[in-house]
């Protein structure tokens, strides 16, 4: 008998008592040999499934360690939510996750995530404001990183057809290598099974409140055996989001003119014959960020014999979102940000004297869930992804290749016409009724292939050891547009600046190529069944590359470092280094296990595509960005206390050189740069349990206290004087971190009418307040503002009899104004580029099943 099996073997007898229990360990591999654990129930993920009157406990199987381990089986603080608890609490999405376990935070953009940024923080470690880099893709990796299967990959995912959800907390670089800081969530998908068919499908519709839109979807899954050694699987649906946000103050625009690059006609003037009148204001846009996602999923599995079994999957996704889900409720309306002519730079000139930059507009007060925005800003996202997982049982170990492709585009239209008027209004003063647009394209292509060997052996040595390739490209580029442009300089100045470029403003784009090259091991001595070491490393060498282009071409050769007005940027960087973890657990008995680890993570450097010459420049200094490092040191507690499950565990991570994402002085290109160090401690709590018959709760606390370890200041050229763009000191919070969040869930089960299954759940998530970013030494700048704590409460009702279910469910009951990030930053934005990201308001829905088969 194996350690690992004798180990699995007191588990199971840990939990004798259990009546009956369910495994939803993967279908996928029925006859590949694994160390498989079917007696333990997981600390965290707790669900109830009645068949008759027998009550279940859902046992999940997580392959976290690269090996088949019950979570009360693992001697670290992972987190799993299984297919049954998926199902029964609707999680549908990230956002979802987050709110379902404590500690974990997400600043929830909705269905766009505009600039495919990954948000999500564990454990306190970011150094980024909550505002999603205001749609535009942030230059470095975070700190938490995300798995689709096998593919290292973040995508706002509808959560369909899924296994289970594992959130590995602190940090997991020996095995999940770079980015995986903080800490690795991975989406486990189900695999074909051959043994049986099965079938279902899905519709659901709601209500929002005040709103006129319904949410409404339909989704269906299919796993057909073709035969004993080939089957497939389907899965696919259909979201439509009902929109909530108004935009009040969406202004209107002429025809289209026949001058070059004028994809927008000139801002219409309320007076006809004054080119220095207001805006016309469109008639209120009610619940404008409707959105439609649809997923596909087809995975094929072939069992070629009983020790080799291969698996392909594709998937594809696509997003369709009218607008942002954002507001400013507060916003008052009036006469904003108005320069008369006889102020304004540019006055007198040949027109006269402009009024800028809004003529004079009257802007409408917005109210609860509105969004003064002056362009509607829609995007358009699609994803899609291969892979092929092999693997053979070779006796002594199992052997797994993961091969990955992906490709990412989004297409988006982003409103910077408040921040570009307040930060560069001097010379845009011959615009009367001044508007940007963006129009930006986002592309990511990657390529990720591991080939690991796990023991599988009578021995009392496991072992780990498997060699790591990654490629990814980025491509993201943006065209600026100021409607009207060369008409307006044509009247006030009396010439076109450039009669080629028309109305463009700004170009950029900026590509990256990152390649990562790691081998990674972990060996783990059983030195009785009781007690363990595991020990891993991981060497890795990246290499990092970045070409960047930009022009203004109104300022023309004024404005680049060529005789052509063009800045041109490349460079690149390249990191080596090896890093550590060391854990040890001893079993006190047969119901519970203390360990302790020491883990470090690490996130790539790379190199910023920022001008180092031109009126723009920026420092040299700054071009390259360096690694930053986690060291986690962490000791807990889990088994069964009082016949329920139960988890304690207590950490502190020191976070060197960290990366924060920041802007450029002179010329507010994004940049990373890094700060000296920080650190995070704190204490999370999990229980479970069934403490009596049909009733069962989860329960979940986190206490984090993360903060800046060291005063530092980061200092770049702006216009021939040097100047701080991030400075801050000893004992300033980090941002986006609730000191303290919970989260609830409690499920009754009972018979009804004739032999119904009525199963009653409710679930509770509470956070604290959070500071929005890091707060800043520098004089004038806008401090970080204060994001209120909130609380959501989701009610649900399920009928269940044979193949039919139906759910009446209530989310966001109370209604809760759940604010998880946004942008208040007057100063460089004005009162009108505020926003803050919402979720969604109370919603009442019911959603109907039907299974066919097994």
């Amino acid at each position: 008998m194996t350690h690992s099996n004798h180990h699995s073997q007191t588990i199971r007898s840990r939990n004798q008592h259990l009546a009956t229990y369910m495994s939803v360990a993967e279908p996928a591999r029925p006859s590949v040999a694994r160390k498989r654990l079917t007696g333990a129930v997981a600390a965290v993920s707790l669900s109830i499934a009645i068949e008759g009157t027998a009550q279940q406990l859902e046992e999940v199987v997580v392959t976290a360690t690269r090996r088949d381990a019950s979570v009360m089986d693992i001697p670290y603080n992972i987190s799993a939510i299984g297919a049954a608890e998926l199902r029964a609490n609707r999680i549908g999405e990230i956002n979802d996750i987050a709110q379902h376990l404590a500690g974990v935070s997400f600043v929830d953009t909705g269905p766009s995530n505009k600039g495919r940024n990954n948000n999500l923080t564990l454990r306190g470690l970011t150094g980024d404001d909550a505002s999603n880099n205001e749609g535009f893709p942030t230059a470095t990796v975070a700190p938490v990183s995300m798995y689709i299967g096998e593919t290292p990959l973040f995508l706002p995912l509808q959560l369909a057809d899924i296994a289970r959800v594992e959130v590995l907390r602190g940090p997991q670089g020996t095995l999940y290598g770079s980015g995986s800081l903080a800490g690795t969530i991975r989406v486990i998908p189900n695999n074909p099974d051959p043994d049986a068919f099965y079938a279902e499908v899905t519709g659901d519709v709601a209500a929002i409140k005040g709103s006129s839109e319904w949410n409404r979807a339909a989704s269906g899954i299919v796993n057909v055996p073709i035969s004993d050694t080939l089957a497939m699987r389907i899965s696919g649906g259909y979201q439509h989001w009902g929109g909530f946000i108004d935009m009040n103050n969406l202004v209107a625009f002429d025809p289209p003119s026949s001058a070059v690059n004028s994809p927008l006609g000139i801002p219409t003037a309320a007076d006809p014959n004054d080119i220095n009148s207001a805006f016309v204001l469109r008639p209120v846009k009610k619940d404008a960020n409707d959105a439609d996602v649809w997923n596909l999923r087809a995975s094929l599995l072939w069992q070629m014999s009983d020790r080799v079994q291969a698996i392909m999957s594709v998937f594809h996704q696509r997003d369709e979102v009218d607008n942002l889900q954002a507001e400013y409720g507060d916003f008052a309306g009036g006469n904003i940000d108005f320069l008369r002519g006889d102020e304004n730079p540019f006055s007198p000139n040949e027109a006269g004297p402009i009024d800028y930059p809004t003529g004079g507009t009257i802007f409408r007060p917005s109210g609860k869930y509105g969004l003064p925005r002056l362009l509607e800003e829609p995007s358009e996202r699609s994803t899609d992804l291969f892979n092929l997982e092999l693997s053979a049982d070779l006796g002594f170990a199992n052997l797994t290749s993961s091969t990955s492709y992906y490709d990412d585009d989004q297409e988006a239209i982003i409103d910077v016409s408040a921040g570009i008027s307040v930060a560069f209004g001097d010379f845009y003063g011959f615009v009367p009724r001044f508007v940007d647009i963006e129009f930006t394209r986002n592309k990511l292509k990657g390529f990720a292939q591991e080939i690991r060997l796990v023991s599988d052996w009578d021995n009392p040595l496991d072992y780990t050891v498997g060699i790591f390739y990654q490629d990814v490209k980025t491509d993201d580029n943006t065209i600026q547009y100021v409607p009207g442009q060369t008409f307006y300089d044509s009247i006030s100045l009396g010439f076109h600046a450039n009669p080629q470029l028309g109305d463009i403003n700004f170009i950029t784009r900026n590509a990256t190529e990152f390649e990562d090259l790691a081998v990674f091991t972990e060996l783990t001595w059983n030195f009785n069944e009781r007690w363990q070491v595991t020990g891993g490393a991981r060497y890795f060498d990246q290499k990092f590359a970045v070409d960047t282009f930009s022009q203004l071409p109104y300022c023309g050769i004024f404005c680049g470092d060529n005789e052509l007005g063009d800045t041109v940027v490349s460079a690149d960087s390249s990191a080596s280094d090896t890093i550590f973890k060391l854990n040890t657990s001893y079993n006190l008995n047969s119901d519970a296990m203390v360990y302790a680890t020491y883990a470090e993570g690490f996130r790539r450097g790379g190199a910023n595509g920022i001008p180092l010459a031109g009126p723009f420049a920026a420092s040299r200094d700054l071009l390259l960005y360096e690694p930053d490092t986690t060291k986690n040191y962490e000791i807990g507690i889990k088994g069964r206390l009082l016949d329920q499950n139960a988890s304690v565990t207590v950490y502190h991570i020191d976070w060197e050189n960290l990366q924060i994402n920041g802007r450029a002085a002179a010329g507010g290109y994004d940049l990373v740069a890094n700060g000296d160090s920080a650190r995070s401690r704190g204490i999370e709590l999990e229980l479970s349990g069934s403490p009596f018959e049909r009733f069962s709760y989860r329960f979940s606390y986190a206490y984090i206290d993360a903060e800046i370890n060291s005063e530092f200041e980061v200092l770049d050229d702006f216009f021939g004087e040097v100047a701080p763009i991030i400075s801050t000191r000893k004992g300033d919070p980090l941002p986006n971190t609730s000191e303290n969040s919970v989260s609830l869930g409690l499920s009754y089960q009972q018979s009804v009418l004739d032999n119904w299954q009525l199963t009653w759940q409710a679930s509770g998530f509470y956070r604290s307040e959070v500071n929005s970013g890091l707060v800043s030494l520098i004089p004038g700048d806008t401090q970080p503002f204060i994001i209120d704590g909130f609380s959501v409460w989701n009610f649900s009702a399920t009928l269940e009899k044979g193949p039919l279910s139906a759910s009446f469910y209530v989310d966001n009951a109370f209604n809760s104004r759940a604010v998880t990030g946004g942008v208040d930053d007057e100063r460089r934005l004005g009162e009108r580029g505020k926003l803050f990201y919402v979720g969604r308001p109370q919603t009442t829905g019911l959603s109907l099943t039907y299974r066919f088969g097994g």
